[in-house]
């Protein structure tokens, strides 16, 4: 989900895919339950952060404002059962950006820096709601 609320810059709470995350973290050779490999698959999303940012094919597309500086990595998806998505699928942003309030902050305190304690408890949270596969 996307948010500026008339920030100064729009940051965006993200929901990884804890298969593609663990799978991704294999082939690299990381180890899931590290800081380091955490702090190594966030830098990978920021990453492909950066490279949507600077592809050109979108810049006619897309003011430069309106795509996200940083995220915040979310430690359980979007769903009916959270109340985060309504029973036509569409997101429910009042809750989000309720349940997420400290996340937001968070993100605009930080000077964009995604890769810290935040996101890598929330990732490691992710990794572990979902069982190890």
């Amino acid at each position: 989900m996307v948010y500026n609320q008339q920030n100064p810059y729009t940051i965006a709470l993200v929901v990884l895919d804890p298969d593609r995350v663990r799978a991704w973290m294999k082939e690299k050779g990381l180890d899931s339950a590290s800081d380091a490999g955490l702090d190594e698959a966030i830098r990978h999303v920021a990453g492909a952060f950066r490279a949507y940012k600077e592809d050109p094919s979108l810049g006619s597309r897309f003011i430069a404002t309106w795509t996200p500086r940083t995220f915040a990595i979310l430690p359980e998806p979007f769903s009916e059962e959270n109340r985060m998505i309504n029973s036509t699928l569409k997101m429910v942003r009042r809750i989000i950006t309720a349940t997420y309030a400290a996340q937001i902050e968070g993100l605009y305190a930080q000077n964009a820096d995604p890769v810290g304690k935040a996101n890598r408890e929330a990732l490691r949270a992710l990794l572990a709601r979902s069982g190890a596969r």
